[in-house]
């Protein structure tokens, strides 16, 4: 995964991030799943 430094932060956020507009109308354990599955790719911009 690549990130990019975030100005003026010490913190970097990846390049790709994941949209939880929907996520309400999702079950606990397939948001579970989602959140997850993005962490253990990298995927720290939500």
């Amino acid at each position: 995964m690549k990130y990019i430094k975030v100005p003026n932060t010490d913190m970097n956020a990846s390049e790709i991030s994941l949209g939880c507009m929907r996520i309400a109308g999702m079950t606990d354990q397939e948001i579970s799943t989602l959140i997850h599955t993005a962490l253990d790719e990298g995927i720290n911009f939500f």
